[in-house]
């Protein structure tokens, strides 16, 4: 039996009888897989789906290659997930450890978790000074329904992050007991706005909510296989809204089959 995320799935391994492929599995693309059997789990970014996403300099950019992505990209945000982080002293490896929060888990007590490591498990943060090596993160995954590209936006518990996280959630919530539909996702556009501080104020992420799209039925599978995307070119504000009922296509659920437990 094995265990994704909460869910259960039985391997029934009694029978050795080979069945005769569908279509579907003959087709090269459902069945797709790119796991080495045998081979040593690097770890290290194992949560991150597609494109990694970052915001820096009031800029939504992707990570590493630095490329913005334009405030009219619409997105379907289709899963978030809360992480405690074990981290060594080379964090371009990524973490060490990964645990995955559960729905309603609060985060652990950090500055206790730290205090209780070994000091040789610490290293050097970004002013000098030893930092321990747990630390949390968010998650927020993104898909952008016209060209099945996945995204990823990773926040270390920024008081601004986790502000433009909480509203989405708050909304989100909202909607879904205004219109008694609890398959109702966000589509959002990534901007920007001002949040006051004691030194003046700067400018934190702003998810946009531009509408919502149900995820259709909670029989489908999740996506597997490559999840490099095709990156949009800047300024595209021709972009056909996701927001809008697209018929006769699959719904985003049907394509992840994901929920936003928070």
């Amino acid at each position: 039996m094995l265990a994704q995320k909460g869910k259960l799935y039985r391997c029934n391994m009694a029978s050795n009888v080979m069945k005769k492929p569908t279509a579907e599995q003959l087709d090269g693309f459902s069945g797709y897989s790119s796991e080495v059997e045998g081979a040593e789990d690097r770890g290290g970014g194992s949560l991150i789906r597609g494109q990694r996403v970052k915001f820096k300099d009031a800029k939504w950019i992707t990570h590493p290659e630095g490329v913005v992505l334009p405030p009219t990209l619409e997105l379907v945000v289709y899963d978030l997930v809360r992480v405690v982080n074990k981290w060594g002293k080379d964090q371009s490896k990524g973490p060490l450890e990964e645990r995955v929060l559960g729905p309603g888990e609060p985060f652990p007590d950090f500055k206790k978790l730290n205090a209780e490591a070994p000091r040789e498990e610490w290293y050097p943060g970004p002013n000098g000074e030893l930092v321990g090596p747990y630390s949390g993160q968010k998650l927020v995954y993104l898909l952008d329904m016209q060209t099945m590209a996945r995204y990823t936006w990773t926040d270390p518990l920024t008081v601004g992050g986790s502000i433009a996280i909480e509203n989405l959630v708050d909304q989100t919530n909202l909607k879904r007991k205004a219109s008694r539909d609890t398959s109702l996702f966000p589509v959002i556009t990534l901007g920007d706005t001002f949040m006051p501080t004691r030194f003046g104020g700067r400018q934190r992420p702003h998810l946009i909510i531009v509408g919502f799209i149900p995820f259709g039925s909670s029989g489908s599978t999740p996506v597997t296989g490559p999840t490099e995307p095709q990156l949009p070119p800047a300024g595209d504000a021709k972009k056909t809204s996701t927001a809008k009922t697209i018929e006769g296509k699959p719904t985003a659920k049907e394509v992840v089959d994901d929920d936003i437990p928070y």
